[in-house]
């Protein structure tokens, strides 16, 4: 259970520098959110947490993704 946990924060990790807004912020926000779960001790609640996590993972790229087009499409704009 601790292995995923901690793949878990390393994968949100490498997401938040992927993020285009500050990294540092993001990073700190991380720290935050895990810090307050670190007192859970069910097993399920732990594991709803990890799945949690991916999810957001998840969503932090394709917004990244989403902000990469935008800006692609913007500077090759054709008129």
């Amino acid at each position: 259970m601790r292995s995923d946990v901690r793949e878990v924060y390393k994968i949100l990790l490498l997401a938040c520098s992927r993020f285009p807004k500050d990294v540092n912020v993001s990073r700190e926000r991380l720290k935050r959110a895990m810090m307050k779960n670190s007192g859970l001790t069910d097993e399920l609640e732990i594991r709803k947490s990890v799945e949690r996590g991916m999810y957001v993972a998840g969503e932090i790229e394709g917004m990244a993704a989403l902000h990469k087009y935008r800006v692609l499409k913007s500077r090759y704009k054709s008129t």
